[in-house]
């Protein structure tokens, strides 16, 4: 099993500064258990997702966001052979923006 996480960041401490940040992450087959259905191993193939998050500080109290997370789409597929896909699961692109405050 392979596991792999990068990230791109960047980020200017003041206000009126800005922050990005580009995640991925790729995860190779890995196994889900031994004994599935039909007595067969079952697997979740390789699965990769791009997320992206922009933030921007209007003052020391005050920042807004916006985030992006699965930006390509990716599916997650089960499979208890490379021909046979038992499940699928879609969750789609998710997009969050919002404001954030310090007390």
């Amino acid at each position: 099993m392979a596991l792999l996480n990068s990230r791109v960041f960047a980020r200017r401490l003041s206000t009126g500064s800005a922050l990005t940040s580009v995640p991925r992450r790729l995860r190779a087959r890995w196994l889900i258990t031994a004994s599935g259905r039909g007595s067969l191993p079952e697997f979740n193939r390789e699965y990769g997702q791009l997320d992206a998050s922009l933030g921007y500080n209007i003052n020391d109290n005050l920042s807004l966001f916006l985030e992006g997370i699965n930006l390509t789409d990716e599916e997650l597929v089960q499979e208890n052979a490379p021909a046979r896909p038992i499940q699928f699961e879609t969750f789609g692109k998710r997009f969050f923006m919002g404001v954030r405050g310090k007390f």
